[in-house]
């Protein structure tokens, strides 16, 4: 199987409070469909961690239609592996809303380490019998450029709850993503849509460790937040980068497109 599709229910977990798909649910569905994928090639997690190996994740890179679907739509995501080199795999997707329109397509970063040393395996020793499709959506899975932070304008913290560990018992990808969004202003939240999310984690963390995120601004990028996040001890673990685009809010839009 080269390729495979999932579909989803945008449910209260995965929704904002104007019923729009959120970021996180986003990551979400994707991270749920890689999972089903290496399942059907029998390299889950839980089919590799008896074997003393681990996967982890380096990044999403993630990029968003304006128009985003709403609750209750079913939306699909279409996977495929793009690219195998090394230590790591690259899984390139699109996402579509229930007209079968594209709305976010991106790529994610796996590599496979050893559970005790943590260093990368060689993923051609691993996972050689799953077929490369050498469709990439970006084009390339070239490092991604991004503007440099600059000035600092808002702090804030999060404390990680034994709900936000992950299969490998580290805090869930997700969890930085929350923690990122979670200081942004509301009203900016509703008038703005994210028009693309690339995450980069660098460090793992653990369950009751608090995590502390700086915003930035960016030099000559007035719609780009860069979002820093640190442990206890300094330690840069996560960097996320949100491109913002403007939207018009409208209170009561989920009802136009609804069918009941």
């Amino acid at each position: 199987m080269k390729r495979i599709v999932k579909k989803y229910g945008i449910t209260g977990v995965s929704m904002d409070m104007d019923y729009h798909i959120t970021p996180s649910g986003i990551i979400l569905y994707i991270q749920e469909t890689i999972a089903n994928f290496l399942t059907s090639h029998n390299v889950a997690a839980f089919d590799v961690l008896p074997e003393g190996r681990l996967w982890v994740i380096s990044d999403y890179n993630v990029s968003l239609e304006a128009k985003q679907p709403y609750w209750p739509a079913e939306v699909s995501v279409e996977l495929w592996l793009g690219e195998r080199g090394g230590a790591r795999a690259y899984f390139d997707y699109v996402m579509r809303d229930g007209k079968d329109e594209i709305f976010a397509r991106g790529t994610s970063c796996w590599s496979m380490i050893d559970a005790n040393t943590h260093r990368p395996l060689r993923l051609d020793d691993h996972i050689s019998h799953i077929e490369v499709e050498p469709e990439m959506v970006f084009g390339s899975h070239a490092k991604a450029d991004f503007p440099t932070p600059e000035t600092l304008f808002a702090e804030y913290d999060y404390k990680t709850l034994t709900t936000d560990v992950d299969f490998n018992s580290h805090i869930t990808n997700r969890a930085y993503l929350m923690c990122a969004m979670g200081g942004v202003d509301l009203d900016f939240e509703r008038r703005h849509n994210a028009k693309r999310i690339y995450m980069k984690f660098l460090h793992e963390t653990f369950q009751g460790e608090t995590l502390h995120c700086k915003a930035f601004s960016c030099k000559d990028a007035p719609q780009t937040i860069c979002y820093q996040i640190f442990n206890d001890s300094q330690t840069e673990v996560c960097r996320i980068w949100i491109e913002w685009q403007d939207r018009e809010f409208d209170l009561y839009a989920v009802k136009k497109g609804l069918v009941r």
